[in-house]
């Protein structure tokens, strides 16, 4: 039975050696009454206001703690619940009272909230003192995603808006299982290999782990860019490129050939984990559209969990 009220009442409990039988009074009175399956072989300290079986605390308030040698009678319960005890009872264990006002200070001058979902724990960065009001929340939003086992991916029916020919930016958030072998991320089209149809990108790991950028110019001419660092197996990574015209301004003051002849240069820079990894400088014609279907994760081996394309840098 459980008592939702929040008043004060004296609580005891009874265990009976030679019969095994466990009791519970509340406010002097029986509430329950059962027979233990063995002896009590407890040992170690007496924690009050803690139980170590579930990790719950008591979250109230305890005016004094009585521990008896023997079994009490219901008679005594009842009669001394509402008395101080002189601390010479017969087998009185131990009797601890709450009763000095001026009790000494928390030696701990604030603490860290701590929060846990299943296996997951995160610990507040700031600490917060004791004996002030403050108000915490925790919020927790469940995610999801891919497992890829290596093969075809999943992939997006063909449409024109998907040929982003200019500005771009590709954010995929990933693990990898391992590198050795090369695997995409995210092309619009077949691997760049030249040929006849352009391919207005494809962002993929190289099998040293390295980030390729690459694409296909209307001539089907590839270009392909590489980050500066490797991706880490089996630890969740965004991984990030952009492609952005420079003004022409911008372009003309590089004296490139390509900024003569009226086409825009344009930045390519890789990001892992929000870190710049490798920036390059293109100028050539630009990338060309296809009518391929956009794939993702062909040939990883890992975990997808998000992927965004967006036409802009």
């Amino acid at each position: 039975q459980s008592y939702p009220d929040l008043g004060w009442h004296h609580w005891a409990v009874v265990y009976k050696n030679s019969t095994r039988e466990q009791l519970i009074y509340r406010d002097g009175t029986e509430v329950h009454r059962g027979t233990a399956t063995g002896h009590y072989t407890g040992s170690g300290p007496l924690v009050l206001g803690h139980q170590p079986f579930t990790g719950d605390y008591l979250d109230g308030q305890i005016d004094e703690v009585r521990v008896f040698g023997r079994a009490r009678t219901a008679h005594e319960i009842s009669s001394e619940r509402n008395q101080r005890l002189s601390g010479r009872e017969p087998a009185l264990l131990g009797h601890w009272t709450f009763n000095e006002p001026n009790s000494p200070a928390s030696p701990i001058k604030g603490y860290q909230v701590v929060a846990r979902v299943g296996d997951q724990v995160l610990r507040s960065a700031d600490r917060f003192p004791c004996n002030e009001w403050a108000h915490l929340a925790a919020t927790f939003t469940q995610a999801w995603a891919l497992r890829l086992d290596g093969g075809e991916g999943l992939s997006v029916a063909s449409q024109d808006s998907l040929n982003v020919l200019e500005d771009l930016t590709i954010e995929v958030f990933v693990q990898v299982d391992k590198v050795g072998t090369p695997m995409a991320l995210v092309t619009k089209g077949s691997a760049v290999n030249g040929g006849r149809e352009g391919v207005p990108y494809q962002l993929g790991i190289l099998a040293d782990g390295r980030v390729e950028f690459a694409f296909a110019e209307a001539d089907g001419k590839p270009v392909r860019y590489v980050s500066d660092r490797a991706v880490t197996p089996g630890a969740f990574q965004r991984i990030s490129v952009v492609r952005q015209r420079r003004k022409a301004e911008a372009s003309a003051a590089t004296g490139t050939q390509a900024a003569t002849a009226g086409q825009p240069e344009q930045d390519i820079r890789f990001y892992v984990d929000g870190a710049l990894a490798g920036t390059y400088v293109y100028g050539g014609p630009g990338a060309q559209s296809n009518n391929s279907e956009l794939e993702i994760g062909r040939g990883l081996r890992g975990i997808l969990c998000e992927v965004r394309l967006w036409n802009s840098a």
